[in-house]
C-alpha cells in the first residue's frame, strides 16, 4: 500500500508496516467495522468524523463511504496494485 513508503513517526511507521504485510487481514477487520458503522444513524457517523472533517461536502461523502462495507476491500485492494505499480524512486532529469 502506498503509506509504507512514508516516513512517519516510528511508532505510526511500525502499525503501518504491520497493517501493510497483512492486507487480508487488514481488508478484513475494515470491512466489518464498516459493518458497525453501516447500522448507526447517519448523524452518529458525521458527529464522529466532525473533529477530523470540518469541510461539510466533504464530510457527507466520507459518512456515505465507511456505511459501505465493499468500500473497504476496494480501497485497500486498489492501493495494493498501485504500490506494485509505482516505482521506488522517480527519475525526473531532463535527459
Amino acid at each position: 500500500m502506498p503509506f509504507t513508503r512514508m516516513n512517519a513517526p516510528t511508532r505510526q511507521q511500525l502499525l503501518l508496516d504491520f497493517v501493510a504485510a497483512r492486507p487480508e487481514q487488514t481488508i478484513r477487520i475494515h470491512e466489518g467495522l464498516m459493518r458497525v458503522v453501516e447500522r448507526l444513524p447517519l448523524h452518529w457517523v458525521d458527529l464522529l468524523l466532525r473533529p477530523t472533517m470540518p469541510d461539510d461536502e466533504g464530510r457527507r461523502v466520507a459518512v456515505e463511504l465507511v456505511r459501505q462495507p465493499a468500500f473497504a476491500r476496494n480501497f485497500y485492494s486498489l492501493g495494493c496494485e498501485e504500490i506494485r505499480d509505482v516505482p521506488e524512486e522517480f527519475d525526473v532529469s531532463m535527459a
